[in-house]
């Protein structure tokens, strides 16, 4: 199977060493293993390759540098992960000119929804892997800044996918709340 996997997250480096990163790798390692063929899209490629699949960088949101001296540092980091959106929308779009997997995986991202519009555009599933609620997280822990259109995507990133990957039982019932289809976890 020729599987498109999706880390958006910036903040999720290939090579990094947090949970996020070595789940990534362990993931596309362990897919690659069992012998699909695997391209990464990301925008933290990191300094060393995977070598278990190709890595498509997504190129840093134009957004970043224009507002890397703003004094409003939430609504700067908000509006880097919107206007990422548009990075993975470009990204994706090329690569499926050239390659057509037989899904879209994508482990979601603040903000995240562009992977799942252009899966659905092209006609391929899309599957969604959750690891948290991120605009829950954000309102409670991190002052997220447009606090509403966060909410707002992450509602609309689990209803435009097919499938919902949930690493936790607890997780699961927390996507229901948000109202997720629970024929999609």
């Amino acid at each position: 199977m020729k599987i498109c996997y999706v880390c958006a997250d910036s903040g999720v480096p290939l090579d990094g060493h947090k949970g996020a990163s070595a789940h990534v790798r362990g993931l596309v390692q362990a897919l690659s293993a069992s012998r699909h063929e695997v391209v990464v899209v990301s925008p933290s490629p990191g300094v060393r390759p995977l070598q278990a699949a190709r890595v498509v960088p997504i190129p840093a949101a134009q957004v970043a540098q224009l507002t890397a001296s703003a004094h409003e540092p939430r609504l700067t980091r908000a509006l880097q992960h919107l206007w990422n959106n548009v990075g993975v929308e470009r990204v994706l779009e090329e690569v499926l000119a050239t390659w057509r997997p037989d899904v879209v995986y994508e482990r979601y991202s603040p903000f995240g929804i562009a992977g799942a519009c252009v899966a659905t555009s092209k006609g391929l599933p899309h599957i969604l892997e959750v690891n948290s609620p991120l605009a829950w997280e954000g309102r409670v822990y991190r002052q997220q800044s447009l606090q509403e259109a966060g909410d707002f995507l992450e509602k609309q990133a689990l209803a435009a996918t097919d499938l919902i990957v949930a690493v936790s039982h607890e997780l699961r019932e927390e996507l229901l709340r948000l109202g997720a289809d629970p024929a999609k976890i």
